[in-house]
C-alpha cells in the first residue's frame, strides 16, 4: 500500500543505486535517472510510472472528492484511508449528511446491500476497489 500512496502523491520510486550513488558523490542525485522501471507491471496493468507520478504531481486525483469507503473493501479501511488522503481525498465510512459536490463510493459485491439504499439517493459515482486501486495506479478516475 506505500506504493500506491506514493503514486497517489506523485513521489518518486528509485531504485537502490540512487541512495549508493548519491553517498559516493556525497550529494543527492536527480531521481529521474534512478526510476523504478517494471516494464512486466506497466505492460500488465497499461500505465506508466513515470506518467503517472508526473500526473499526481501535476494534481492530485481525487482533489475535492469526499469517499466513502464500505467495510468489507480490500485494501482494508486503515489503508484505503491513506491512500485517499494521499491522493487529496477526504475518505468517510459514513455517509455525510450534507450532500457535496463529488462524491465516491469505493466497495465491493460484499456490501452490496449497503451502497444500494446509498446509490437511490445520491449522485454519487459507485467503483469496486480493483478500479479503485487502478485508478491510483494510472492517475486517472475510472467512474
Amino acid at each position: 500500500m506505500k506504493i500506491l500512496s506514493a503514486i497517489a502523491k506523485g513521489c518518486p520510486i528509485v531504485n537502490p543505486n540512487w541512495i549508493k550513488h548519491s553517498y559516493t558523490v556525497k550529494n543527492f542525485q536527480d531521481v529521474d535517472e534512478f526510476l523504478i522501471v517494471d516494464k512486466d507491471a506497466e505492460r500488465k496493468y497499461k500505465f506508466q510510472l513515470k506518467e503517472s507520478l508526473a500526473r499526481a504531481k501535476t494534481s492530485r486525483l481525487l482533489e475535492g472528492y469526499t469517499v466513502l469507503v464500505t467495510p468489507s473493501v480490500k485494501p482494508g479501511l486503515k489503508d484505503m484511508k491513506v491512500i485517499i488522503t494521499c491522493a487529496g481525498g477526504n475518505f468517510t465510512v459514513n455517509w455525510p449528511i450534507q450532500r457535496v459536490q463529488k462524491e465516491l463510493i469505493v466497495t465491493c459485491d460484499q456490501d452490496r446491500r449497503r451502497w444500494k439504499s446509498i446509490w437511490n439517493n445520491s449522485t454519487a459515482k459507485i467503483i469496486d476497489s480493483d478500479t479503485f486501486v487502478m485508478s491510483i495506479i494510472r492517475q486517472k478516475l475510472n467512474v
